[in-house]
């Protein structure tokens, strides 16, 4: 059976050194971790957090938690960061969830990426 684990994305276009306290405080996110040197993961993130998001220096971010998220759209692009939104039903997540989340992927192809992944088992 295939199963899908939420995720908001985040990317960067910089390269940011890894400062101990900014890095300390992305730690405090919600299941953050950094797949790789340009991939990170977490889980939903609070509005206070997303200052050390873009503090990081990521420019963009995917959430796939379906439901009404204007006020954390809004406040996300006040910081500067694009966000996209894909609905996942999760409990029949669809080919085109995967489809367009592997098309902004390839959008921000050469960028350095954080948020939480979307995985298939």
């Amino acid at each position: 059976m295939k199963t899908i684990f939420l995720a908001i994305f985040l990317f960067i276009t910089t390269s940011i050194s890894f400062a101990s306290d900014l890095t300390d405080s992305l730690a405090k996110i919600n299941n953050f971790h950094f797949v790789s040197k340009d991939l990170a993961s977490a889980g939903a993130i609070e509005l206070d957090s997303y200052q050390y998001i873009q503090q990081y220096g990521f420019k963009h971010v995917i959430n796939l938690i379906p439901g009404e998220q204007s006020k954390e759209r809004n406040h996300v692009k006040s910081l500067g960061i694009s966000y996209q939104q894909i609905e996942v039903d999760w409990n029949e997540p669809s080919l085109q969830d995967f489809e367009r989340f592997v098309e902004l992927m390839k959008s921000y192809k050469g960028e350095q990426l954080m948020g939480s992944s979307l995985s298939l088992n």
